[in-house]
């Protein structure tokens, strides 16, 4: 009898400590850096656009010598407009929230806005793959394969193993004769 009222009392316990969460994140100052971390990440985005313009800038020059490479440029030129409008879009959740706001409300906007930009990289990535592979008449490049761990952790200034595969717009567009993107000086 007594063993069966130790077993309620633990069982009850258990599912009591179960059916109430252990919730210890958010608080303690949590709030304000996790807005911070939104203001650099929309920057961040902002600078990123740069490169894109860049890139997009290269490719039409290269479109000029190689017709082939139109239906990219115009994806590559709309992937540049969702980058302009994605900026818009987060520096505007940004300035409506605030460092007083919720941990909840500003750790769902933050994952939100993480997304997107891991989204619209992704869609870079493989443009500039497919230009690689239109301009050499051959497969694009694959993803490198990463180690099996994903708990590995990389030490500052080294490498990142994650971008090691990449290709850049340059690279893509190597083959193409002359300097994609750059004039030639007029005489």
């Amino acid at each position: 009898m007594r063993t069966t009222a130790h077993f309620l009392v633990l069982a009850g316990l258990s599912a009591l400590v179960l059916l109430a969460g252990c919730r210890t994140y958010g608080g303690r100052g949590t709030e304000a850096q996790t807005y911070e971390e939104m203001e650099a990440a929309v920057n961040e985005l902002e600078t990123d656009l740069e490169s894109a313009q860049s890139d997009l800038q290269q490719l039409r020059a290269a479109v000029e010598q190689d017709s082939s490479l139109v239906p990219l440029a115009d994806r590559y030129n709309d992937l540049v407009r969702l980058h302009e409008s994605l900026i818009s879009a987060q520096r505007q959740r940004v300035d409506t929230l605030s460092a007083e706001a919720s941990y909840r409300t500003l750790h769902r906007a933050y994952g939100a806005m993480i997304t997107d930009q891991k989204l619209l990289r992704q869609q870079y990535t493989r443009t500039v793959r497919q230009v690689y592979a239109a301009v050499r008449d051959t497969s694009a490049p694959g993803p490198k394969v990463q180690s099996p761990s994903s708990y590995t952790i990389t030490p500052v200034d080294y490498p990142d193993p994650r971008r090691e595969g990449e290709v850049s717009m340059t690279d893509a567009l190597g083959p193409v004769t002359g300097t994609p993107g750059l004039q030639p000086p007029e005489e």
